[in-house]
């Protein structure tokens, strides 16, 4: 069985089955990208972010490539993080090639790294209160 999604492809439409990876990914219920659940305290959070690159306290950081490793997983597949990724994966998600690879194989590890990542910025802005309630599972 499996899932099958139908996508254009060079100006058809085509069906294609879902690889077992992004089959768990559409199984799991994520608080970010399904429930949008945290939405005002990743917006929050995210407002202490820098416009573009790197933010200079390491709390901040962590979310950043945290997100930018969640993001490309559930938006792009893992192409960047995985795929595409060349020296500056780490500089970018956090972790490299084969890290990003088992995390995208494992949805519930990779929402709690992120939520994780989140909850420790949240700290550290003192936003800590508008994450109760929210356990990792």
């Amino acid at each position: 069985m499996g899932y099958w999604v139908l996508g254009r492809e060079k100006g058809k439409i085509m069906a294609r089955k879902l690889p077992l990876w992004e089959q768990k990914i559409h199984k799991f219920e994520s608080i970010f990208w399904d429930t949008h659940t945290l939405d005002d305290l990743v917006e929050a959070v995210n407002k202490e972010l820098p416009a573009s690159g790197a933010s200079e306290i390491p709390e901040l950081e962590e979310w950043r490539k945290a997100q930018n490793l969640f993001y490309d997983i559930y938006n792009n597949g893992g192409a960047n993080s995985i795929d595409l990724a060349g020296s500056n994966s780490k500089e970018q998600f956090g972790v490299g090639k084969a890290r990003a690879s088992q995390l995208r194989g494992s949805p519930e590890e990779l929402e709690n790294r992120t939520l994780k990542a989140l909850e420790t910025a949240a700290e550290f802005l003192g936003l800590e209160d508008e994450m109760t309630a929210i356990q990792p599972s």
